[in-house]
């Protein structure tokens, strides 16, 4: 495997189509549009101070905030169902054009991925609390709360529930990630399994997962995510810098590059899983002319 010409085609890909990379912008700018709009009409909410209106201003903040969940979770959702197609068209091998949004099919296809992400990350969020609660974070958490609500401050003389909460703090920051990292890993090939199939069932084969991983090889798959990481790290760093620029710069990064960014990932997932397929049709090959041999 040429993991240098996977990310050469992933990178040129969202530029293959202008047109539609700009619709899938305008599509996040909405979005982000909304996510500012919504916290601050709940601000403005909560600007008069007059008593005889306040119980309406806490409807229409509670209204504010369900209408901008609402939409950010629509939204959302149909930009994770578009990256899925492009996974999907990838594994496929529909090189020719990016796909079209399609709002109805697209925001399907994203409920799946986000059930897909409880599936996977529900195991670690129990793992992390299982280690916090182990380690006694709730209890000097709640320790401490209750002192700093009935004394105002804390001093050195809780030093003891102080040095707790540190150490159980930095055990479970080092213990925790380990386990994201893990089924991050097997969500990764999870989703172009939900890409190929269309199935939550087959996507969430653990089984399945680690055979389509060792097809492709281990070190070649962990090689291929920290390169990707590095060009992610590149392309946020660059975007840093263009988010400078007094709104424009903001506007570029929205409706340009955080598009390319969700493109490129799609598209690399594809590439990454057709390598397991490339590997498993080698060996039934190989299979096959040793039978004939025989």
């Amino acid at each position: 495997m040429e993991i240098l010409k996977l990310f050469e085609d992933s990178l040129a890909y969202p530029m293959k189509d202008w047109n539609k990379l700009l619709k899938f912008g305008a599509l996040i700018l909405i979005m982000s549009i909304v996510s500012i709009l919504g916290p601050i009409g709940f601000i403005l909410s909560h600007l008069n101070v007059d008593i005889m209106v306040s119980g309406v201003n806490s409807i229409l903040a509670v209204l504010s905030i369900l209408s901008t969940a609402i939409i950010l979770i629509i939204f959302g959702s149909i930009i994770s169902g578009y990256n899925l197609n492009i996974t999907k068209n990838t594994i496929n091998n529909v090189d020719s054009k990016i796909p079209e949004l399609n709002l109805a099919k697209n925001f399907i296809d994203g409920i799946k991925v986000v059930v897909l992400y409880i599936i996977y990350f529900i195991v670690p969020i129990i793992m992390a609390l299982i280690i916090a609660y182990g380690t006694g974070l709730f209890h000097y958490m709640y320790q401490l709360g209750i002192i700093l609500l009935t004394q105002g401050a804390i001093d050195l003389t809780y030093y003891p529930l102080l040095h707790g909460l540190d150490f159980s703090f930095r055990l479970v920051v080092a213990i925790a990630p380990i386990f994201f990292i893990v089924f991050g890993l097997l969500f990764l090939i999870g989703k172009a399994i939900l890409a190929e199939t269309g199935s939550l069932l087959e996507a969430s084969n653990i089984v399945n997962i680690f055979k389509k991983i060792d097809e492709i090889g281990w070190g070649d798959y962990i090689a291929w995510l920290i390169m990707a990481m590095v060009i992610l790290m590149v392309i946020f760093i660059f975007t840093s810098f263009v988010t400078i620029i007094p709104l424009i710069g903001i506007i570029i990064a929205i409706l340009v590059l955080i598009p390319y960014v969700n493109m490129f990932g799609a598209r690399a997932i594809g590439l990454i899983y057709n390598e397991s397929k490339i590997s498993s049709s080698n060996n039934e090959s190989k299979i096959s002319s040793s039978n004939n041999g025989d």
